[in-house]
């Protein structure tokens, strides 16, 4: 917060992504991530990319715009990741205020 009771919000990329509790199948494939959180390219083997960091990004705000995880009511498995790949995404929903 700032003299002016402004807060602000900073996004940083420490470049610090390594393997942490993935499945076998993704490690094969050297894809690293939470599932909902990966951009569907990269399931396909396709490289990281500043678009795919948006799309995970893109999640983010989903996730603190609605206070829910994305596929809460999904198992976190590969029927998830073709889903994905078939072009499955989170809800959009307007809040009312």
């Amino acid at each position: 917060m700032d003299e002016n009771n402004i807060y602000s919000i900073t996004i940083n990329d420490f470049g610090l992504s390594q393997p942490a509790n993935i499945t076998t199948s993704m490690k094969l494939l050297g894809i690293y991530g939470v599932i909902p959180y990966v951009a569907p390219e990269i399931f396909l083997g396709k490289p990281y990319t500043p678009a795919s960091d948006t799309y995970s990004l893109g999640i983010v705000i989903w996730v603190l715009h609605l206070f829910e995880r994305p596929y809460n009511n999904r198992r976190h498995d590969a029927n998830l990741i073709l889903d994905i790949i078939r072009g499955l995404r989170p809800e959009i929903i307007i809040l009312e205020y």
